[in-house]
């Protein structure tokens, strides 16, 4: 990097207490130099990391991430993007070649995208399965079971499955009023079995399709 346009960049920081200085001492190293300072504040941070107690809890957390998506279906990137990130909605953009999905624990339950010149970045929250003692099931598989517990519910899932659908039109089929129905609708949205949009009311498939997966992952691997 250019020493000068170091210095440019450091008198933007005239008023800070540290910062202009700061950016004027990395002004006087060589490149070389700056790339291993780089490279020590790195392996320290790495090292302080390794020490701290919940490292190996965040290490099993990754390692169960990575099991669980061995089996990605690359015929369908747009659905497996979605279903991995637990709700990215990607769509192809120019000169975009590669997509890359990180699991991140610190800002969940968000999903935060980046992009390079020719990359794709989408940082999504790990699954609290991955996070909790074997046999406490994550609060998405509760959730879901409670939506799906009810005749109604599964009844107008059934329907907006079968397409998009108003409060109005559920009120015309089901001759329940539209506060017993936006209640029920609230759980199915809860769970994201559904979404909504101006009022219109869509199926979420791939967070059905990938519910009776994870209900299986959760049980283990006696069934």
């Amino acid at each position: 990097m250019n020493p000068n346009t170091l210095t440019e960049y450091a008198s933007l920081f005239k008023e800070h207490d540290y910062l202009e200085g700061y950016v004027l001492s990395i002004a006087q190293k060589t490149k070389n130099e700056i790339i291993d300072l780089f490279i020590e504040t790195l392996s320290d941070w790495y090292d302080w990391l390794h020490e701290i107690v919940d490292w190996n809890k965040w290490m099993q957390a990754l390692s169960f991430e990575g099991k669980f998506q061995l089996s990605i279906d690359n015929t369908k990137p747009i659905e497996e993007i979605e279903r991995i990130t637990g709700g990215a909605k990607y769509l192809p953009e120019p000169s975009i070649w590669h997509i890359k999905l990180i699991p991140h624990v610190s800002y969940r339950p968000w999903i935060l995208e980046l992009r390079t010149s020719d990359t794709k970045l989408i940082f999504y929250p790990l699954k609290d399965q991955a996070l909790l003692e074997p046999g406490v099931p994550p609060q998405d598989l509760i959730r879901g079971h409670k939506a799906l517990g009810d005749e109604l519910r599964l009844k107008l899932l059934y329907q907006i499955i079968r397409g998009p659908q108003s409060l109005q039109d559920l009120s015309v089929k089901f001759n329940v009023s539209k506060t017993t129905l936006h209640h029920q609708l609230s759980l199915l949205k809860a769970a994201k079995f559904i979404s909504v949009d101006k009022g219109t009311y869509s199926v979420n498939t791939v967070q059905i399709q990938s519910f009776t997966s994870r209900l299986t992952q959760y049980l283990g691997d006696k069934l």
